[in-house]
């Protein structure tokens, strides 16, 4: 399995597996009104302006040619904004590694700090990674109020 910096023809697979990974994995944890809201963020169209426009960092886990990871995170806010793994690749260490990607790549920035809000589903995996629970908070997805944990890193 590699990391590496998402590409243009990757927006399709890319959008494909976070939804489907939205709706098995957080299924539980929101209303099926918030889960629209979520999946209605995460075309393949989006994602194609994320990579063109620079403003994102997005990599990708790969596997046997096949997408089984994305990360994304906003350099300039310092905030990691996403991580999804396919679902039947769960618990592989796949997000692990995505997520220190996505450290590795802030920490050539000059910063002391990596926040990200986290879904009710990932608090105890970002725990496991060193992230610490700040506050509950939530996040506007489409006009819906997607609850979710404001978890930092520091270093």
């Amino acid at each position: 399995m590699k990391i590496r910096k998402a590409k243009i023809e990757d927006a399709a697979a890319m959008s494909r597996l976070v939804k489907r990974t939205i709706v098995k994995i957080n299924g539980p944890y929101y209303t099926k009104r918030q889960i629209l809201a979520w999946k209605k963020l995460v075309s393949a169209r989006g994602y194609r302006k994320r990579i063109k426009d620079g403003n994102r960092y997005l990599v990708v886990a790969e596997k046997k040619e096949m997408i089984v990871g994305v990360g994304i995170m906003n350099p300039k806010k310092q905030m990691i904004s996403g991580m999804y793994v396919r679902v039947e690749n769960i618990r592989q260490g796949i997000g692990q590694k995505l997520i220190s990607a996505l450290e590795k790549r802030l920490m050539s920035l000059p910063v002391n700090k990596i926040s990200l809000n986290s879904s009710l589903s990932a608090v105890k995996f970002y725990q496991c990674m060193g992230y610490e629970k700040i506050k509950k908070t939530f996040t506007i997805m489409n006009g819906e109020r997607i609850p979710c944990v404001l978890m930092i890193k520091k270093f």
